[in-house]
């Protein structure tokens, strides 16, 4: 299979802006459409050098044979009975809040 992702970021002041599209080619040896889009958009706010805000975007669109998902939805990091099943689509909304120490 192959993939691409095409990510931008923009930074003016305490305002930081990020978007990236990927899209995963149809893989030829699996039956079926097996492709996948994805778009993302995060906002993060710097409250000070150390702590900033954020919000995040990103919508999964999945052919009728893939089933791609997000990476915090496997592992033990994503909730029970969130995996799924192909051709369906999968949306996250995150807000965020980070301090380095």
């Amino acid at each position: 299979r192959s993939a691409m992702t095409l990510p931008v970021s923009y930074t003016t002041g305490a305002h930081n802006f990020y978007a990236h599209y990927t899209k995963a080619k149809d893989d030829d040896i699996i039956a079926g459409d097996n492709s996948s889009k994805m778009m993302a958009f995060a906002y993060v706010y710097d409250l000070s050098k150390r702590t900033s805000a954020g919000v995040t975007y990103a919508k999964i669109d999945n052919s009728a044979a893939a089933a791609y998902n997000f990476f915090t939805n496997t592992g033990g990091l994503g909730s029970t009975g969130s995996t799924l099943t192909a051709g369906e689509d999968a949306t996250l909304i995150a807000f965020t809040m980070r301090h380095a120490f």
